[in-house]
C-alpha cells in the first residue's frame, strides 16, 4: 500500500472501530452488543496489523 492509501484504510478502521463503540453502547440486546464489540475489535487489530507491517516487526 501506498502512505496515501495507508493513512486512508487507517482512518476508515478508526472511524470502524468508534462506530462500533457507539453501536455497542446503545445497545438494547445483546447481538447489537457484541456486533458493536466485534466491529472495534476488528478495527483495532486491524489497526495494530497494519502498524505492524509498516514499521518492520519481526515474527519469532
Amino acid at each position: 500500500m501506498q502512505d496515501g492509501a495507508a493513512w486512508i484504510m487507517g482512518t476508515a478502521m478508526a472511524v470502524l472501530a468508534l462506530l462500533g463503540l457507539i453501536i455497542a453502547s446503545n445497545a438494547t440486546d445483546n447481538t447489537m452488543y457484541y456486533v458493536g464489540l466485534g466491529l472495534c475489535l476488528f478495527g483495532v487489530l486491524f489497526n495494530y496489523g497494519m502498524i505492524a507491517r509498516r514499521t518492520g516487526a519481526k515474527k519469532e
